[in-house]
């Protein structure tokens, strides 16, 4: 299944953000470096390995995200940073889509289901914005928690090393 190479690449991902990130010294920014690494383990994984070549698009979506609510109730004219970080990301995904740098991952599908190429980019758009807001604050009040408690800690380590074992009577 793909579940399991989706987990394989999280894994991956953060072990290489926990390297980068927090070095030899340990100390990081933890909710950055959760969100740096939710982000891009879930742009390889919803995009493929091509996109993360594109460094810019974690500070658009900040942008967008951050800028989002105000943007729903105004003008977007009068919002500069705004219309920047979104032209930006549509323009990621209309090259990323125009090159079709996908290799088995959403926009693949995409591409194969969905007749109107010309509203691809503003669907990667919608499911990157999707695929982050959420999972980056549950993931990073997660990790807080699991920090915090040893036991919890310990009980997540043993079901996944069970799941890597083969044992699939925790995934329901």
């Amino acid at each position: 299944t793909t579940l399991k190479g989706h987990s394989d690449d999280l894994v991956a991902g953060f072990k290489q953000a926990f390297a980068e990130d927090w070095g030899a010294s340990g100390k990081v920014e933890l909710f950055d470096a959760v969100r740096r690494t939710i982000f891009w383990v879930s742009v390889k994984c919803l995009f493929g390995e091509e996109a993360l070549e594109h460094k810019h698009i974690l500070n658009d979506l900040i942008t967008l995200d951050e800028d989002f609510e105000l943007a729903s109730s105004f003008p977007h004219v009068f919002l500069a940073r705004f219309r920047a970080a979104k032209g930006n990301l549509l323009a990621f995904f209309r090259q990323h889509i125009g090159q079709n740098k996908t290799h088995g991952r959403l926009l693949e599908l995409l591409l194969t289901k969905y007749p109107d190429r010309e509203a691809l980019p503003n669907i990667g758009l919608a499911t990157l914005w999707a695929s982050q807001t959420n999972a980056i604050f549950a993931s990073f009040w997660t990790v807080v928690h699991l920090l915090d408690n040893p036991r919890c800690l310990d009980l997540v380590r043993k079901e996944y090393t069970q799941y890597r074992a083969g044992d699939r009577a925790y995934v329901k």
